[in-house]
């Protein structure tokens, strides 16, 4: 028979190790999103850019329409309308108070489509902005990394000289006299 305290201590164990694999999976997923991020922007063209657009504003016309109800008029929304998008918790009005106030640009307790489509294409920009930053920090990484690196093999070529007892003056002064010694 296993003890309740041997099965306490597999839970664990396996709660560990799931906690465990979680945390390998987040990593995967932001690796592979920066990755992608930066391989999105990198590669985009005018026409490209211009698309992306042209479906932001649509996805912004939309999030306005989901937010207002697909068959109203509105023309704005208020903080009823996002509190129904959250969890009726206090942790969900607290969220849905944070987005409201997000798009919420002129703070006169409405938000309009203009308003929606201004911050999320102001979103939009943000990203590109940051995926063009980290392209800029990972190109200037690559080269800290080569300059480095022929900083290090040239330190080791002057070792070995060294060690191997070379002498290099001799070579840069043929006509030079013998050293002392």
């Amino acid at each position: 028979l296993v003890s309740s305290g041997e099965d306490e201590n597999k839970a664990t164990a396996e709660e560990l190790q799931d906690e465990d694999r979680l945390e390998k999976l987040r990593t995967a997923v932001v690796v592979k999103t920066y990755s992608k991020l930066m391989e999105h922007y990198r590669s985009a063209s005018a026409e490209t850019a211009a698309a992306m657009m042209r479906n932001v504003k649509a996805f912004s016309a939309a999030l306005f329409k989901n937010l207002s109800g697909s068959s109203s008029r509105r023309k704005s929304v208020t903080l009823p309308d996002f509190e129904l998008f959250f969890p009726s918790t206090q942790e969900g009005r607290a969220s849905a108070v944070r987005a409201f106030e997000l798009f919420d640009v002129s703070n006169d307790g409405r938000v309009s489509k203009a308003e929606v489509k201004e911050v999320v294409m102001n979103i939009f920009r943000d990203r590109a902005n940051i995926a063009g930053s980290l392209i800029d920090t990972d190109s200037i990484v690559q080269s800290l990394e080569h300059g480095f690196s022929g900083l290090i093999h040239f330190l080791f070529v002057g070792l070995y000289l060294l060690v191997w007892d070379i002498n290099v003056v001799a070579g840069f002064f043929p006509f030079s006299p013998p050293p002392f010694g």
